[in-house]
């Protein structure tokens, strides 16, 4: 009541009229300070005649419709205020206390050993994918390994003596080579030999034919003038007969050294011993056969260390992955802190350094009581940050925490909320913590 009076009293002073001589307030209001519904409604009493009580009615009549504007106006101002102050209660859910901060993520040791970390400094901005260290395991097992590079030594160790077999043989195929080739042009030689002394026998036997033949003519014309017996023309007959049987078997005997040749000429050689190659010739053979051996085993045994050094491969990967295990960043993240020196033994599972993912961010953020039981996991956020120069950030609610310590009897409890924001760009989510608030949006 007293601060409604005060009200009163202003709104009265106010709309007092000014003197207009000395612009000073005149006191003859002041008489009727507040005046009833249906007082205000009546015409005010009339005034002395004369002009001055005319004026100073007219500038009573002024104020008073100003003091009625202005009360008016100061109710409405008086419920928009409450209005407001109703909504931001009932209908708003914000947070003013919001924190906005890159998700930790914990490097730890996939293996037990020396931990191998030597241009590991706090701060280093590390792409995807960088490798930060190494875990080495000294006492892991390579017997398996040790077997395996064995068995590839032995095959190219075998294949390298018999490529030396495979290198001698080809010397001992040129060196038959050779031979076969020197024998064979020696037996043409001779058959062409014996191919000219039996077309010179040949003639010679033709000739004698011919030589008989005119003998038997001869004869034939003595015994009609009884010059010769008959005996003797039989002889010169069985002579002509025996010289045509020389003629074909000479003949027969040229055509089979002819055949001879032919067939020496491609490197078949006839003969009474069942076979048609020569002996420089079969050893050529034999060592062709022995260099196709050869040359089977070779790739038998180069694609049997091939196989082998494929299983090696597999098992030096899996060593490695047992003995030297990389530690990559899985993000575009920020070393914040080692938590085991270079060279220190680390167990498996070990935390060994902090990093901050430069594409996911968290909010945390402080509700109140009220706020708190109106939210739901999965529900829409939005955080401003403080500065107002970047732009706002989308996000969901993921976690629903249980009330922080409050100090003081009867204080409102304060509730914590995790916010998952959407995945932001790797080169700006690494500006560190930042300080805003949060509205919360409708529900998914």
């Amino acid at each position: 009541m007293s601060n409604i009076s005060s009200q009163i009293d202003v709104i009265e002073t106010l709309s007092t009229p000014l003197d207009a001589p000395t612009g000073e307030r005149t006191a003859a209001p002041r008489a009727t300070p507040l005046r009833r519904s249906s007082d205000r409604l009546s015409p005010p009493p009339a005034p002395a005649a004369g002009k001055p009580a005319v004026a100073a009615d007219a500038q009573v009549s002024a104020g008073l419709r100003r003091g009625r504007w202005i009360r008016i106006g100061l109710a409405a101002g008086a419920v928009v205020t409450a209005a407001l102050f109703i909504h931001d209660r009932l209908f708003v859910l914000s947070a003013n206390r919001a924190v906005l901060s890159p998700v930790a993520i914990s490097l730890r040791a996939p293996i037990a050993g020396t931990l191998m970390v030597p241009d590991a400094e706090p701060g280093r901005l590390l792409p995807a994918g960088t490798v930060l260290g190494h875990v080495r395991d000294a006492m892991a097992d390579e017997t398996r390994l040790v077997g395996l590079r064995a068995r590839v030594q032995a095959l190219e160790t075998e294949a390298a003596a018999l490529a030396g077999r495979l290198s001698a043989a080809e010397g001992e195929i040129e060196v038959a080579g050779t031979r076969s080739g020197a024998f064979q042009e020696a037996r043409l030689r001779q058959l062409r030999a014996r191919l000219d002394e039996s077309r010179a026998n040949e003639a010679a036997a033709m000739a004698r034919l011919r030589e008989a033949s005119s003998a038997i003519r001869r004869g034939e014309r003595l015994v009609g003038s009884s010059a010769i017996a008959p005996a003797a023309v039989d002889t010169l007959t069985r002579n002509q007969r025996v010289a045509e049987r020389e003629v074909a078997a000479l003949q027969e005997r040229r055509r089979a050294l002819q055949a001879e040749h032919d067939a020496a000429a491609m490197g078949i050689f006839t003969s009474d011993n069942s076979t048609d190659r020569s002996v420089s010739q079969q050893t050529e053979d034999r060592l062709r056969l022995l260099r196709a051996e050869l040359r089977a085993q070779i790739a038998e045994r180069r694609g049997q260390a091939d196989i082998v050094r494929g299983q090696l491969a597999i098992e030096q990967r899996g060593f490695e992955a047992r003995h030297n295990v990389p530690l990559p960043a899985p993000a575009q993240a920020r070393l914040m802190a080692l938590h085991a020196q270079n060279g220190e033994f680390v167990s498996q599972g070990q935390e060994i350094a902090t990093l901050l993912d430069c594409g996911r961010q968290m909010v945390v953020a402080e509700v109140t009581e009220r706020v708190f039981t109106r939210l739901t996991t999965g529900q829409r956020a939005e955080f401003r940050p403080q500065s107002g120069a970047d732009a706002a950030l989308q996000g969901e609610v993921v976690r629903l925490l249980s009330p922080i310590n409050t100090t003081g009897a009867g204080a409102d409890p304060r509730h914590r909320v995790e916010i998952r924001m959407d995945r932001l760009a790797a080169e700006t989510g690494c500006e560190g913590a930042r300080s805003g608030s949060v509205n919360f949006l409708g529900l998914p």
